[in-house]
Parts: structure tokens; sequence; C-alpha cells
């Protein structure tokens, strides 16, 4: 999800400030109200907390999530900001400085995509190699009760 949220960002961002398509940035909008902050909490609220107590002797896993957790509050709250100034681009048929919003939205996706490195990188590998199938089971149960926002 991350990694194609970040395409269609930078997509709009290349499009500024005149040939944006508002067919295109009206589902941004709603994923990033939306399905990121929930995205991030099932991560922090499934995953994370099995693989903190299954690689207690991970020396460097407690700190690589801590970080993540740290970005995804930062980027939950500027997710809120960036879908705020896709309204505006829409609303207003174009935005009224469209090199601070392409600015913005730059800063925004190359730190998801740093997001989405490290999750593909380091703690998927690690899920892979300490998570036992029992494991499964609870992030399932976790899951089913993060509803996904209306």
């Amino acid at each position: 999800m991350l990694q194609h949220l970040c395409a269609t960002l930078e997509d709009i961002a290349d499009s500024l400030p005149q040939h944006f398509d508002p067919d295109i940035v009206a589902p941004v909008i709603e994923i990033l109200r939306k399905d990121l902050a929930w995205h991030f909490r099932n991560l922090e609220t499934a995953l994370y907390p099995l693989l903190e107590r299954r690689g207690a002797h991970v020396t460097e896993l407690p700190d690589l999530i801590e970080r993540l957790r740290q970005d995804h509050s930062a980027d939950s709250l500027l997710a809120l900001d960036v879908a705020d100034s896709l309204e505006i681009l829409v609303q207003r048929d174009g935005y009224p400085n469209p090199e601070a919003l392409g600015f913005m939205l730059r800063c925004f996706f190359v730190g998801l995509r740093r997001n989405a490195f490290w999750e593909a990188h380091f703690i998927l590998p690690w899920a892979s190699k300490l998570l036992l199938p029992e494991d499964r089971d609870s992030m399932g149960a976790i899951l089913a009760l993060n509803k996904r926002p209306e």
C-alpha cells in the first residue's frame, strides 16, 4: 500500500501546478484520512508487540520498532495536513502556492518510502524468522478488532 501511495503522491507533485487529475487526488485523500493511520495501527497493535516478545534477544529490533512508531505518529499527523492541502487543490482547481504543495508532497512521500523500506527489508524478514504459526492467529484476532474507519 505505501509504495503505491507514494508513487501516486509523486505523480500528483509532478503534475502541479496545472495538470493534476482530481479523479486521482480524491482517493488519495481518503487513503490519507483513513487507511494510513489504520495501517500503522495494525502494525503497532498486531505485529510489533509479537516481534518485541519473540525478538527480545535481537538487540537492534526494539530501537527499530520505536523509530517506526515515532515515524508513524509524525506521518499520521502530516497525512492529515497533506489531505487538507489536496482538498484545497481539488476544490479550487489549483493551489495558491503549487511549489509549496509539491515540496510538502515530496517531503511526505520520501518519509513514507523510508518507512516502507525499513518494513520490507528489516521488519518483515525478522517477522518471518521469529514469529510462530500461532502468532498468525493472534495477529488475525487483533486485526479483526481493528476495523477500518468509516
